[in-house]
């Protein structure tokens, strides 16, 4: 019995495998690092959907190496953000309420969109401060505003 046939499977991986696919990514992320420099487009591609083994991962999280910012996010699960050795290349890993990988991308871009506050939320935010601000007793210390 092979080595290969031994090996348990799982959507999108290969345990313990080597599909050679971690070079072809390291291509295309340098593609989208020029991009990006370039003209500002970001880029996302999908880890757990491509016939990748957890050989080819390995090799190219350690390529990639580790940045200086990390993030985690709790919504629906976890969700995993973090800067590679090449800023503007991010890991991101997003899992169930019960710790199963749901997603896992690298995302070429300044900043992550996931990262990024959207509108609906910036105007809530907006609405809800300003109606604080209006509550705030002018004669009170800055900051001590009460909800």
């Amino acid at each position: 019995m092979t080595r290969d046939t031994e090996q348990v499977r799982q959507p999108g991986i290969c345990v313990g495998r080597d599909r050679g696919n971690d070079r072809p990514v390291l291509t295309e992320l340098y593609h989208a690092l020029e991009t990006l420099k370039r003209c500002g487009k970001e880029t996302i591609v999908d880890i757990k959907s491509l016939p990748f083994g957890s050989i080819d991962e390995q090799r190219l999280a350690e390529f990639l190496g580790k940045g200086e910012v990390e993030a985690v996010l709790h919504a629906l699960g976890e969700s995993r953000i973090t800067e590679t050795a090449f800023p503007g290349i991010w890991w991101i890993e997003h899992r169930d309420e019960h710790g199963e990988i749901t997603a896992k991308s690298i995302e070429v871009a300044n900043i992550p969109g996931i990262l990024k506050s959207q509108h609906d939320d910036v105007a809530d935010a907006c609405r809800r401060l300003g109606s604080l601000v209006q509550l705030a007793d002018p004669d009170e210390e800055p900051g001590s505003i009460e909800t």
